[in-house]
């Protein structure tokens, strides 16, 4: 009974490891809290990472809560994550209106697509991402510092490169 057991956990983790994504988001701040002024606009920029796996991924990005101040800036249905890269902006612009109090709730989801290339059942994964945006009340005179105000611009995406059949015979012969 016992060893049935160990070949089904070992028959499990051969079908679902092929299906690990290793897409990543990386967030500006620590902890789970943005402290911002009343009238105040200000650009968060999260990253996107795929560093593990060896293929590209594209992923879907939506705003799950909080759409009254906050709204994705890059205009991109869908995010394409090159294998090895760690650099692909989502820019969330936060705009606080003049008399707003309290607390906001910001939520937002990254979820992988499907390849159409592939053949077989895929499963897809998603990442949320939650903060609380804390209204401090207006501006004081004597604070000047100024917040990150412009969307970071996508990072420009090469297409990879092709082997000639001279280079396949080369690294074939080596």
């Amino acid at each position: 009974m016992k060893i049935k057991f160990i070949i089904w956990i070992f028959a499990f983790f051969l079908f679902v490891i092929p299906s690990v994504y290793s897409m990543g988001l990386t967030t500006p701040f620590f902890g789970d809290n943005i402290h911002i002024y009343e009238g105040e606009k200000r650009v968060i920029t999260f990253m996107l990472q795929n560093m593990v796996g060896g293929k590209d991924i594209n992923a879907k990005v939506e705003m799950l809560e909080g759409a009254d101040i906050a709204k994705l800036t890059d205009n991109l249905k869908v995010y394409r994550i090159p294998y090895g890269r760690n650099d692909i902006p989502i820019n969330v612009e936060i705009n606080i209106p003049q008399g707003a109090k309290g607390e906001y709730q910001v939520a937002f989801m990254v979820k992988t697509l499907s390849s159409p290339e592939v053949q077989q059942v895929q499963l897809s994964t998603g990442l949320e991402k939650r903060f609380k945006v804390v209204v401090d009340g207006p501006r004081p005179p004597e604070d000047t510092a100024q917040a990150q105000q412009l969307p970071v611009p996508q990072p420009e995406l090469e297409e990879p490169a092709k082997l000639k059949k001279e280079d396949k015979q080369t690294i074939l012969l080596a």
